[in-house]
Order: C-alpha cells, then sequence, then structure tokens
C-alpha cells in the first residue's frame, strides 16, 4: 500500500482468475442457467465447489473453485447424457433412477443429473 493506493502483484492476481470463476462461468460450465445455479446454491447442491457464504444473495458474491467444478460436472450425466450412455428412453431412465436409491438426481424444473459411477452400474 502506498498512501491510498492499493497494489497488488500481477502474478497473483492472475492466479485467482485462473483458479476461480464466477456464477456466469459456472452456469455456463454446467449448461445451466443463472437462476437453477442459484437455486442450487441455495440448496447446498454445490457447496464442494462454492467459495464463500451460500446465503449471500448479492450479485456477485458466488465465487466457484473451477477445478473442482469442472470434476463435479465431468463425474456427472445429464438425463439426456445417461440415456444416450444407457441406450434407453427417458421414461425407462426415470422409472430405473426411482427404483435405485443410489441415484443422484439434480431437480430443476426440467433437468435431472446422475452420477457417472450410478449410470454405468444400471448399464451393467
Amino acid at each position: 500500500m502506498y498512501g491510498c493506493k492499493r497494489y497488488f502483484d500481477t502474478v497473483k492476481i492472475y492466479e485467482l482468475y485462473s483458479k476461480y470463476i464466477t456464477r456466469e462461468e459456472a452456469s455456463r460450465i454446467l449448461a445451466i442457467s443463472v437462476p437453477t445455479l442459484q437455486n442450487w446454491i441455495r440448496a447446498n447442491r454445490m457447496s464442494e465447489t462454492l467459495i464463500g457464504d451460500p446465503d449471500v444473495e448479492e450479485e456477485d458474491a458466488h465465487i466457484f473453485d473451477k477445478e473442482q467444478l469442472i470434476q463435479w460436472r465431468n463425474d456427472r450425466f445429464t438425463s439426456n447424457e445417461a440415456v444416450q450412455a444407457l441406450g434407453v428412453t427417458k421414461a425407462t431412465l426415470y422409472r430405473w433412477s426411482k427404483k435405485e436409491a443410489k441415484t443422484f438426481r439434480h431437480y430443476s424444473r426440467q433437468s435431472y443429473w446422475f452420477l457417472k459411477q450410478d449410470v454405468l452400474k444400471l448399464k451393467s
């Protein structure tokens, strides 16, 4: 700090910028809307990737660990991806998922998410 001005290490700023992302970027990675992501944050479904307090409602208050968010996404199928992987209809997938207690689902009006490992177990 020099007088009333603050100076930041450029390398550290770029490190932070490459490691953390905004909720808008997170919603693009997940291919969901920002309001849907906000609902997931409120429901505590993104706690492993969210940095900070999930109860804060300010527009730019939520940032995510980019690496963890990408891993979270890579560990899951959307319902459409699961249908393709299994070679079944959506109706069959939903019927199976109701029978399988281990199936992890995220609800957002029209979106279901399944753990890839659970889908692959259903396939075998």
